[in-house]
């Protein structure tokens, strides 16, 4: 399916917020996020954000390259992206079963996520892994959480798979969407929904 062009959005930023706080200090029962699209009078607002092949993506689907069967049926496990923000360090992890697989952002503002087992010596700077934090919404009708990097929310920018866009920091690029990242909260003991296991997120690649 083809999203419509789609254009800027005016005072995004403009909703009032409290203070950013790391998000595991409310962490309970290994709460986690399932990361979606907040872009109101756009057509990926609500869009799911996968995490494909190293990069976060959205309009396009992923699969995981590897799941423990002993845990969860492998394929209760496409398509679902999980993060969990640390408050030790304001990192952003991508599986708390998997060593090495954390979120970050690139030089270029590209947010981007490491393979699992990553060496030490090909992992992100620390500054380029720090800075992930959650922060509350307030709206004259609702309030919500957000995802934000250093006080930045996202754009989307688009892939050359129709139809699909990277996610990018805010202001990193020019003709791309501005949205927030909401953050859809899930906690395994009352909605049964279990933070995914895959060891890595893979999908076709982007021509």
């Amino acid at each position: 399916m083809l999203f419509k062009t789609l254009l800027p959005l005016a005072g995004l930023l403009s909703v009032s917020s409290a203070t950013p706080t790391p998000l595991e200090s409310r962490q309970l029962d290994n709460y986690w996020l399932g990361p979606t699209v907040r872009a109101p009078n756009s057509t990926i607002n609500n869009a799911v954000i996968n995490a494909v092949n190293g990069s976060f993506m959205i309009g396009k689907q992923t699969t995981h390259s590897y799941c423990n069967v002993n845990v969860a049926p492998c394929d209760t496990l496409t398509n679902r992206t999980g993060i969990v923000l640390s408050n030790t360090n304001n990192t952003a992890r991508m599986d708390v079963y998997v060593s090495n697989q954390v979120a970050w952002v690139a030089d270029n503002g590209q947010l981007k996520y490491t393979g699992p087992y990553t060496p030490d010596e090909f992992m992100p700077t620390k500054t380029q892994q720090t800075g992930f934090f959650r922060i509350e919404r307030f709206l004259p009708q609702e309030t919500f959480a957000a995802v934000a990097y250093k006080g930045q929310s996202w754009q989307a920018c688009s892939a050359k798979d129709a139809g699909s866009y990277y996610v990018y920091l805010a202001g990193s690029k020019t003709g791309c969407v501005d949205f927030e990242m909401n953050a859809i909260e899930h906690f395994p003991s009352i909605d049964g929904i279990r933070f995914p296991e895959a060891f890595s997120y893979d999908a076709p690649p982007v021509i």
